[in-house]
This record gives structure tokens, sequence and C-alpha cells, in this order.
């Protein structure tokens, strides 16, 4: 029997570190039995075999050639030796949900950074499911898969494969060209919904994967698992651990530093679709970092071609007030400014192209400009009160033309 994924009915989320699901859109809570670490093939499994990648050749066409991954009448099942993890804050992508994993090779292990992804092995693959449920206050019921995305570590560097589902979800077939697949739903907070949920190009992911190397050259990288983003904990078959000092404990994680002492990000969830009159303006500050820091700074870094072009830094720790936007006229945003003039205005959110952007649902202004078709509610008054809190500035003074 393979690993059981987090994301199935009568199965209980991973627990972040104060002890609720972070893993999901605002609202969903989950109870049931704890999941295991990895899958077995075992007696009778699902899987031919142990999970194999042919390097170096055209992606396989189905899904189930790689043997990572399948979906059974009991959910999302992960072959032996696949390792699922959970984000503190996860992307918002049209209020799906996602199952995030990866393989590395046996023998190998992951390298340890202070800042961005981890280093992934070559030969690793990192998966990540979207998945959604017609009343997304109970996503248990009639879960279903729409695409799963693998990034696979070559000597090259990473490329990417996008597989979309069955409908009935009897498996997935590779899908480099695209597609807009039409979802209805009812959101956290008992809206109803429809959303144009993208399947991007294969071309496509370099527009939040692409980043520059110190020579200049264009390369794919990974966004999520990073060490601040995955120090959390998680329900196991030996109770809450860590799932980084867990791995490290297995031998997955070289150069680790002991006992957590590294930047952890903080969490959103409190703070999405909840009352945020109870929060200071340095946890609002903080927290609506991490947001734009997980949702936008993957483009908007000094790293990033679209960072490197708007100057628009947005990463958590970007401490540069031009950076950041404060009063800063964007270089070249065209007609996604809605006639406004500076990226950011300290007191107001409704001047800022910033917050405009973040949750437009207009085709061509909105950002990111894939990954979405709807505005994120329940993250709109945090951004708010963060452009509101901000250090009062007379942007009109200013002479900020979107160059340093």
């Amino acid at each position: 029997m393979g690993h059981l994924s987090t994301h199935l009915p009568g199965l209980m989320f991973a627990l972040g570190c104060s002890g609720t699901p972070k893993d999901s859109p605002p609202g969903v809570r989950h109870t049931g039995t704890p999941v295991v670490d990895t899958g077995s093939t075992g007696d009778g499994g699902p899987f031919d075999g142990p999970v194999q990648i042919p390097h170096g050749v055209i992606a396989p066409a189905q899904l189930s050639e790689v043997r990572l991954v399948t979906w059974t009448d009991t959910g999302l099942v992960y072959n032996e030796g696949v390792f699922p993890y959970k984000l503190i804050n996860p992307l918002f992508s049209d209020y799906t949900l996602k199952d995030r994993a990866f393989w590395i090779p046996e023998g190998s292990t992951i390298g340890w950074t202070q800042a961005g992804p981890l280093e992934f092995p070559v030969g690793t693959i990192v998966s990540k499911t979207f998945l959604t449920a017609p009343d997304l206050r109970d996503p248990t019921v009639d879960l279903r898969p729409i695409e799963t995305r693998l990034m696979v570590r070559e000597e090259s560097g990473w490329v990417a494969w996008p597989y979309v589902w069955a409908e009935d979800g009897s498996g997935a077939t590779l899908d480099v060209t695209g597609e807009v697949l039409p979802i209805s739903f009812i959101d956290p907070e008992g809206e109803t919904r429809s959303a144009n949920y993208l399947v991007p190009q294969k071309n496509q992911c370099v527009e939040c994967h692409e980043h520059r190397d110190a020579e200049g050259e264009r390369l794919l990288t990974l966004i999520g698992p990073q060490g601040r983003q995955l120090n959390r904990d998680v329900d196991t078959p030996d109770g809450v651990q860590n799932q980084l000092e867990r791995w490290a404990s297995q031998g997955l994680v070289s150069g680790m530093p002991d006992g957590g002492a590294f930047d952890t990000a903080a969490s959103t969830e409190e703070f999405i679709g909840t009352d945020l009159s109870g929060h200071g303006p340095e946890a609002i500050d903080r927290v609506a970092r991490e947001y734009l820091d997980m949702n936008c700074a993957h483009c908007h870094n000094e790293e990033a071609v679209e960072g490197q072009s708007s100057q628009l830094w947005l990463n958590h720790d970007n401490t540069d007030a031009f950076h950041l936007g404060i009063c800063k006229q964007p270089g070249s945003a065209g007609e996604g400014t809605n006639g406004l003039l500076y990226d950011v205005v300290p007191g107001a959110p409704d001047q800022s192209i910033l917050y405009f952007r973040t949750f437009t649902e207009d085709v061509g202004a909105m950002m990111p400009q894939i990954g979405r078709s709807l505005g994120h509610t329940g993250a709109q008054p945090l951004i708010a009160r963060w452009i509101e809190g901000l250090d009062p500035a007379h942007c009109s003074d200013a002479a900020d033309t979107g160059s340093p």
C-alpha cells in the first residue's frame, strides 16, 4: 500500500507549528487518522515497481510511467521513498488545494542553504498536485485532482513537466501546450466562485521559476521548499515532529543548523479571512510581507528577470523602501497601473498599484500574470492594513521613475 496523502477524505492534514492545518484554503479544517511519511508498494500495491525517471529524454507521456503518485478510491497515493512535505505559507492559486512531495535517488542527500530553496541532488523529482472540490468548506467530499506538476533535477538544471488528470482520476497525461479548465466551487467563506484554472504551457513555467545566476544565465529554480518555509511541525507515526529535523535524522538533509537556528517564515493563516483588529502593526507588517514574499517575490526579487526590470523587490528580507515600491513610479507596468502613479502609497491602498494588481481580476493587469484568475479576497484586508500602517510619505514630492 502506498503513502496516503494528507489531502484525502478521512485523513488528517499535517499539522503546523500551532497545531492547525496550514496547507489549505482559509477556514478548512480536517480530522482523522494520522498519516505516514512514506509509502510502500507492498503486495498488491498500486505501483509496478520503484520510482523511475528517464533522464535526458522526452518526458513520459503518462504520469504513471514515473511511478511516483497515483489516484485511487481513497485519494492520492505515493510510492515508497516519496516524502510529502508542507509549507508554512502556500501560494494562492484560485483556491485549489495542493499536495507536495519529493523523491531523491537512494544514497543522495539534500544540501542545506540559509536562503532560497534547498539544494536537491541530480535525479530529484519534486511534485505538486492541484486538487479541487465542489465545496471548499468541506473539501473531503468529491475531492479530485486537476494537475500534477513535476520539477526534475537534471545535470543541466531543473526541467518542468505538467500532467493533467482525467476527470475520473484514472490517470494524468503530459500536456506541454497548456489549457484552461473551468472550475466552479463554493469558497471557504461560502461564496460561489468560478475560476479559469490555467494549466501553463511548458514554456510558461519560466514566468515564475526563472532566475539569473551569477553569470547572468537564465535558469529554472524551485520556489517553495526553502528552509524557512519548511521549518514546521507535521503529524507522523511517531507523533508531531518538525519535518526538517525528521529528514535530517533520516539522513535526507545535510548541513542543517542544530535546533532550528535559522530564519522561519511567519504563518499567514491566522490573518487570512479573519478579523485583524486584534493584531498590532508589527504583526501586520511581518505577515503581509510574508504573503507578498510567497505570492509575488518569486518574480519580484533582484535575481529574477521581472524583478530586475521592474526594480520592485517583494522578498521578505528586502529593507530598501524604494525597491519595496514606496512612492516608486513603475518602470514598465503599462495598462496594469489602472491610472495610478506609484507602486505603494503609504496610507492609501486604493492609490497603490501593488494593491490593485495583487487583487484585481482584470486580465492583463492582475499579478501574478499566470497562476490565478480570481482575487484572494481573504488576503485583501491584510495587504490593505499593511499599506495603511506604513510610515507616512508624500509621494507627490518624490521623483522616482522606476530606476534606482
